[in-house]
């Protein structure tokens, strides 16, 4: 019995002492975990990028993945890794604040940037103007980039069971899960969706293609990343119809199919979104531009590109009233070719005139240009445009 006493007793004493070792552990790791959280490990650069579900819910208009915030000067000199600007040592993100004017290289990191020159046309990295073009464009622009990026063609369905063809530009290093600028056109009369794409067209400098434009500023990272979208433009002279088929079909299809600002195809995910989203046309596609961008597709769009036409006088008022008062312009541009009919010339310029006047929210040579183009009412022409709008816009 005595010995059967003895050996309950050693059991015991030996759980015990499990049980101080175990416990001890415990107590050293919540130590070291603490003193790593206190002492500022920085977190491995791969765990900054978001998961699926938070890039979702990011807002529009952020300039995507949150970049880590550092709080105090490192103690060490960074080790920029060349592709994305991140530090091999601590993990901090370059925020890409200045680059090289010539060749758009951030001065920190040596990551490769994009200039940005806004609507006022200077850009916010280097304070080099943007090269405008109101003559001739370099020599370079009339043939294919070295990158050339990739035009589709769709066709959408309205919810009255209309179908409607509509192309689409994607640059060359497009990104499904990007963020890109979004810019809707329209074209002019007898034309289609295509004459913005790889309709080929004779000018007097040779042959032009649209598509090639994007291309090549793109391929020199002359502004933010973009996508162009296209359609036909039978039955805009319905305002009401043209509001719907941009904003109940086309921008909802855009939304769901390409990586936009949008984050979602309810109206107000695509509101939220519309700093990034341009309307534009030529000839008759810049009446519609006018008459169902500006006057009706405002609260979706806040860039307007209006080339070679345009007149409707009662617009200021509509951008005044209390649906769009407080909704911000963020950039207006209007061309016109310098042989065109008098008439374009001279009511374009009154338009132009009539909304910097009239909106207290456009200032000409601010957020609002008025471009005289050399030429008449052609391809030419609205090949220049669209150059010069592009790098205004975003």
């Amino acid at each position: 019995m005595r010995r059967k006493k003895r050996a309950a007793g050693v059991v015991i004493v030996l759980m015990a002492l499990a049980l101080v070792l175990v416990l001890t552990r415990r107590w050293s790791q919540a130590g070291t975990e603490e003193d790593t959280i206190r002492e500022g490990t920085p977190v491995p650069a791969a765990s900054l990028v978001p998961t699926e579900s938070e890039a979702s819910e990011q807002e529009p208009g952020a300039a995507g993945p949150e970049e880590p915030v550092q709080t105090e000067e490192p103690t060490h000199e960074h080790v920029w890794d060349g592709e994305s600007g991140i530090c091999l040592i601590c993990g901090y993100a370059c925020p890409h604040e200045r680059h090289d004017a010539e060749n758009a290289v951030c001065l920190q990191c040596g990551v490769l940037c994009r200039h940005r020159f806004g609507a006022a046309g200077v850009c916010d990295g280097c304070g080099m103007a943007a090269p405008l073009y109101t003559e001739d464009l370099p020599e370079r622009y009339f043939a294919p980039a070295e990158h050339p990026g990739q035009v589709l063609h769709r066709t959408v369905t309205d919810k009255e069971g209309g179908e409607h063809r509509i192309a689409v530009w994607l640059p060359y290093d497009y990104n499904a899960n990007g963020h890109y600028n979004l810019v809707l056109l329209i074209h002019g009369d007898n034309g289609s969706c295509d004459d913005w794409m790889d309709n080929e067209r004779q000018s007097s400098r040779g042959k032009i293609r649209m598509c090639w434009i994007y291309d090549h500023l793109t391929e020199e990272r002359l502004c933010p990343p973009f996508i162009v979208a296209s359609m036909d433009n039978a039955g805009m002279e319905d305002p009401d119809y043209g509001e719907r088929l941009i904003e109940e079909t086309l921008l909802p299809y855009l939304s769901r199919e390409f990586g936009t600002w949008m984050t979602g195809s309810s109206p107000e995910k695509i509101a939220a979104a519309r700093e990034h989203i341009a309307i534009g046309g030529m000839s008759r596609g810049s009446l519609y531009s006018y008459s169902v961008g500006m006057d009706r597709c405002f609260d979706v769009a806040a860039n307007f590109c209006c080339f070679s036409n345009g007149y409707e006088p009662s617009l200021a008022e509509r951008l005044n009233d209390e649906e769009y008062g407080d909704l911000p312009i963020r950039c207006y541009v209007a061309t016109v070719g310098t042989e065109d009919n008098q008439n374009y010339v001279t009511y374009h310029r009154m338009h132009y005139q009539a909304l910097c006047q009239g909106v207290e929210r456009l200032t000409d040579g601010e957020n609002a240009s008025f471009l005289e183009i050399k030429g008449g009412h052609e391809y030419l022409v609205w090949y220049t445009s669209i150059y010069d709008a592009l790098l205004l816009m975003f």
